[in-house]
């Protein structure tokens, strides 16, 4: 009985590492989106509390919370659509960063 070699495909393990190295890359863009979109909620919460406050046309616990819940929204559309650009400018550096470490870690090996 003569045992015959079976082919190994490496291209099915490069194909799913490729996959892999998509996905975290999608996943890293879509934090660094959500981080812009935390800090520039902030930044318009913040800069409202500096407005002086009327009883003009009354004030209410729900107009308040109306007014927070339309900041977040408007944060993440700003952070969507890349106009205020942190989100780019970290997402590149993580990239950048991640991609000299897997460099470094193929030279010490």
């Amino acid at each position: 009985m003569r045992i015959q070699p079976v082919p190994i495909s490496t291209s099915g393990l490069a194909a799913s590492k490729a996959n892999t190295a998509t996905k975290d890359e999608k996943a890293l863009k879509d934090a660094c989106i959500e981080f812009e979109s935390v800090l520039v909620h902030q930044m318009i919460k913040n800069m409202r509390s500096t407005v002086m406050k009327t009883d003009l046309f009354g004030s209410s616990e729900k107009e308040e919370m109306f007014q927070d819940m339309m900041d977040e929204e408007v944060s993440k559309d700003f952070s969507k659509t890349g106009s205020i650009g942190l989100a780019d400018v970290m997402y590149r550096q993580l990239i950048q960063q991640n991609t000299a470490k897997a460099t470094e870690k193929t030279v010490d090996k």
